[in-house]
């Protein structure tokens, strides 16, 4: 058996409740088989995707190390991930814990969420509102040289923000006086994993 060691500088949060997707990237993707209810690694990761199941799951009491094993392009693999980054640390408790959060894609669930980190620093934050298929709101903010910044489409402005502040499950954006508030619509597992995200 092979071995692959892994310590990530690119990792991300996808969650998308319409098209019934949700996947982890720590430097490799996983995507949550609703059937299994396990994550998978995908295999593709740049193209259609192929997954594979993970087998013999562990990870350290810290979560700064994840192992399993899987039939990674043909070959059997030993996988070994190792990060200090706090970002990959809750997706590596994520990954281990998701047959026991309870989730399970829900109709009721109205925020598409795209997180996406370098070297275990927030770099992008992307939220899409949808009802009854209709985009009713958005947050779009990006982070250049440590100043996070909002993105406003009409009319278009960035706005260079003091802070963002996460909490009963809204998402409040500061620039001043002024604040951008965006409440999210999905369920509890998904807003404390996104809640911790934001605050690493």
């Amino acid at each position: 058996m092979s071995l692959k060691k892994i310590n990530p500088t690119e990792s991300a949060f996808f969650y998308n409740p319409r098209g019934k997707e949700f996947y982890l990237v720590s430097e490799l993707k996983f995507y949550f088989n609703k059937d299994s209810r396990q994550f998978e690694l995908d295999q593709n990761p740049h193209g259609e995707p192929k997954f594979t199941k993970i087998n013999g799951l562990i990870v350290n009491t810290g979560f700064s190390e994840m192992e399993f094993d899987a039939v990674y392009r043909s070959k059997d693999t030993h996988f070994k991930f190792s990060s200090d980054y706090n970002c990959d640390k809750i997706l590596y408790k994520t990954i281990a814990g998701i047959s026991k959060s309870g989730f399970a894609f829900r109709d009721d669930d109205r925020d598409k969420i795209e997180l996406i980190f370098n070297k275990g620093i927030i770099s992008k934050i992307y939220l899409y509102k949808h009802v009854d298929n209709k985009l009713v709101d958005s947050l779009s903010i990006t982070r250049e040289e440590g100043v996070f910044y909002l993105i406003k489409q009409k009319p278009w402005a960035r706005i260079a923000l003091d802070g963002i502040v996460v909490r009963d499950n809204r998402i409040i954006c500061r620039a001043g006086t002024e604040e951008t508030i965006y409440g999210l619509d999905d369920q509890e597992f998904i807003w404390d994993t996104l809640s911790g995200l934001i605050q690493v």
